[in-house]
């Protein structure tokens, strides 16, 4: 579970520790990405101009889901979720390198489809690239 690729528009805020976060949709064959676990973030995986932007080590995983009408929930599908306010989701965005809340709802919409179900995964930024 240890390679993540990101776009162009946010591989300089993971290089730099602006962006310790990311969302990824639920794999198929059911693996999740544990807390512990070395990750490496990559900016054009599978292409000759792949470079690796850090190594660290994953620090939270929280299962996420954006739903058709705007809801960000985090936690478990159950009893344990928690729906995120207005203002709760907007950072949540900003601090993924979006501008705004719109913004990745728009993006998540155009590019995976809602509903998104999947893992909110951070890191520690150590400026490493070992």
């Amino acid at each position: 579970m240890g390679a993540f690729n990101f776009q162009y528009r946010f591989a300089r805020k993971v290089e730099c520790g602006a962006k310790l976060h990311t969302l990824r949709a639920t794999r198929k064959d059911g693996k999740r990405p544990m807390v512990g676990h070395k990750m490496h973030a990559y900016e054009g995986m599978r292409t000759k101009k792949c470079r690796l932007l850090l190594v660290s080590t994953i620090s939270k995983v929280e299962d996420i889901k954006i739903t058709t009408d705007g809801r960000f929930t985090l936690g478990g599908y159950d009893c344990t979720a928690r729906v995120l306010n207005v203002d709760e989701a907007d950072t949540l965005a900003r601090a993924d390198g979006f501008t705004s809340v719109t913004e990745m709802f728009e993006w998540f919409k155009e590019t995976h489809g809602l509903p998104f179900v999947g893992h909110l995964i951070h890191w520690r930024f150590d400026g490493d690239k070992q």
